[in-house]
């Protein structure tokens, strides 16, 4: 097969030395330099084994860290977008709702349910209507009531004195 019965040059190359040592930070010139083997050719191979040299982690990162910031940029900037767009809804539909009501001759509601449907419309077209604010604003029926000037006074009904009707007496 070959002349001689010699083996070809190339064949007889310790690449997994040049690979270890060009992904260990040695370059291809220096390689060529060490091993005798042509930089091109050693470029070549490590582009077709794929070998993980230093350049190419480098090359790697910077894509990476580019990708990143512009991932980066480009989610604030929509972000702001859809808050603002948010915000400016609302800000519209609070006032539709405002004015509306303003200029409404509404009756005043005449059960709990009426109450309820209002103050949720009003809440909703503040921007009160989230679960903080529900949290914040919740209190239960029959919980102790701190001694706190904040939590105002508890009014005893049934030994409270009767408010005087209009013709000065009281009931």
């Amino acid at each position: 097969m070959w002349n001689n019965g010699d083996v070809p040059k190339a064949l007889d190359v310790d690449w997994a030395a040049i690979e270890r040592a060009c992904t260990a930070g040695m370059s291809f010139q220096e390689a060529e330099r060490v091993f005798g083997i042509p930089s091109d050719t050693i470029y070549k191979r490590s582009v077709r084994k794929a070998w993980i040299v230093p350049t190419k982690i480098e090359k790697i990162v910077r894509e990476v860290s580019e990708r990143e910031k512009t991932m980066q940029i480009v989610g604030n900037t929509v972000g702001q977008t859809w808050a603002e767009r948010g915000e400016a809804h609302r800000r519209m539909v609070f006032e539709k709702a405002y004015g509306g009501l303003t200029s409404a001759q509404l009756p005043t509601p005449k059960s709990w349910k009426d109450a309820e449907i209002a103050d949720k419309m009003a809440r909703r077209a503040a921007g009160l209507d989230n679960a903080e604010t529900q949290v914040n604003n919740m209190f239960h029926i029959g919980a102790p009531i701190a001694e706190d000037p904040a939590f105002g006074n508890v009014i005893d009904v049934e030994s409270a004195n009767p408010l005087p009707i209009e013709d000065g007496s009281t009931e």
